[in-house]
């Protein structure tokens, strides 16, 4: 289990420079602006971020993948 697979979020930076959350699920989507709150989606970001390969490491690994399918 990684904290990704926790259901997809959106991270943006206002004008102000602060940062709000949004978070997805089959009924709409919930706006997140609290302090403690978007301080959790950042981590939990830095946390999947981690995971990712590179770009170019990506790209490989799915066009191998789709080379398998076919």
């Amino acid at each position: 289990m990684h904290v990704g697979l926790a259901g997809p979020f959106t991270l943006a930076r206002g004008g102000d420079g602060g940062w709000v959350g949004h978070l997805e699920n089959q009924l709409g989507g919930t706006s997140i602006d609290q302090d403690n709150d978007v301080a959790i989606l950042i981590a939990r970001w830095e946390s999947v971020r981690s995971e990712a390969l590179p770009q170019r490491q990506s790209a490989e690994l799915m066009k191998d993948v789709m080379a398998q399918w076919t």
